[in-house]
C-alpha cells in the first residue's frame, strides 16, 4: 500500500538552531528512497508558501500543506484554500488593534504588516524583506487565511478571554510551537484539514500516513494520521499523545527513525 508521510519544517526536518534552514544529506537520501518506493511525502506547516526554506521547496515533495491547513498544494497546483471570510479576518484584526497587538494579515502567497508594526518587523527580521508592507487592508482581510500576534503568555489567555466574549467560537488559537508567536484563524481549519485533502487527492487511507512533529501546533497532524510520530526534542504535550518518540533533530533523529520504520 502507499504511504502518506508528513512533516513539520522547525525542529523536524532540520533544527530550530539551524542557521541554513537545510536538511541533512543523510535525510534527504532517506526521503528519496521512500519516494522512489511509492510514498508520497508531504510538508506540513504553519508558514505560508513565501515562507517554505527554498531547500525544502525545491526538494521535490509531493505537496505542501500550509497556513495550518488553511492552503494545499499538490504536484505543483493548489487543490484547496480555506480563508477566514472577510468579516471574520475583518473583527480578529480589528480586536487585536483595539487590544494594542501588532499582527501579520497571512494569505496563501503573502504575508502583509502594517510598516508602523516594527516590533513584529523586528521578530521576523530573518523574513522581513518578503513581507508586504503596502497593501490595501480590507483586500488583505478578504485573503487571509490566518492572524499572527506576539504576546507574553499571560497576555495569549488575555486574547482568549476577551475573543471568547466578544466574537465566540468562530476564531481558533494557537501557541506556534516555532517561533513563539501567537495564531488565530477559523475554527473550520486545522492541519487535519489539510492532511483529510491530500491523502483523498491520492487515495491514500488514513491508516497508512504517518505525522512527524515537534510542538504543539503538530497536535492536530498526529491526531490526524494513523501513526504519529514526536521527535525527541519535540514538547511533553505532543509526545504525550504521539504514538512514537524518535530521536532528537540534532541527532538526526528523524533521518534514523525513517530507517527504522521503512528498512530496505
Amino acid at each position: 500500500m502507499t504511504k502518506a508521510l508528513f512533516f513539520d519544517i522547525d525542529g523536524t526536518l532540520f533544527s530550530k538552531r539551524s542557521e541554513t534552514d537545510r536538511m541533512d544529506d543523510g535525510l534527504k537520501a532517506q526521503l528519496r528512497r521512500l519516494q522512489s518506493d511509492g510514498a508520497r511525502l508531504f510538508v506540513c506547516t504553519g508558514r505560508p508558501k513565501m515562507l517554505i526554506p527554498p531547500d525544502v521547496d525545491g526538494f521535490g515533495f509531493d505537496g505542501f500543506v500550509m497556513t495550518n491547513g488553511g492552503h494545499v498544494e499538490i504536484e505543483g497546483q493548489t487543490v484547496y484554500t480555506e480563508l477566514m471570510g472577510s468579516e471574520l479576518a475583518t473583527a480578529a484584526s480589528d480586536l487585536l488593534v483595539d487590544l494594542g497587538f501588532q499582527h501579520t494579515i497571512n494569505s496563501a502567497y503573502h504575508t502583509y504588516l502594517r510598516p508602523d508594526y516594527t516590533v513584529m518587523r523586528d521578530y521576523f527580521s530573518e523574513h522581513a524583506d518578503k513581507f508586504t508592507y503596502e497593501f490595501d487592508r480590507a483586500y488583505a482581510l478578504s485573503r487571509a487565511i490566518k492572524l499572527e500576534t506576539f504576546p507574553t503568555p499571560g497576555e495569549r489567555e488575555h486574547i482568549r478571554q476577551v475573543f471568547a466574549r466578544e466574537i465566540g467560537p468562530a476564531v481558533a488559537f494557537n501557541d506556534n510551537g516555532t517561533r513563539g508567536t501567537y495564531e488565530l484563524y477559523s475554527s473550520r481549519l486545522s492541519k487535519a484539514t489539510g492532511i483529510k485533502m491530500a491523502l483523498e487527492h491520492f487515495g491514500i487511507s488514513v491508516e497508512d500516513s504517518y505525522g512527524f512533529g515537534d510542538g504543539t501546533n503538530d497536535l492536530a497532524m498526529i491526531r490526524a494520521c494513523g501513526t504519529g510520530v514526536a521527535m525527541g526534542n519535540a514538547c511533553d504535550e505532543l509526545k504525550a499523545e504521539a504514538d512514537l518518540i524518535c530521536g532528537d533533530v540534532e541527532e538526526r533523529g528523524l533521518e534514523l527513525c525513517l530507517r527504522e520504520l521503512f528498512p530496505l
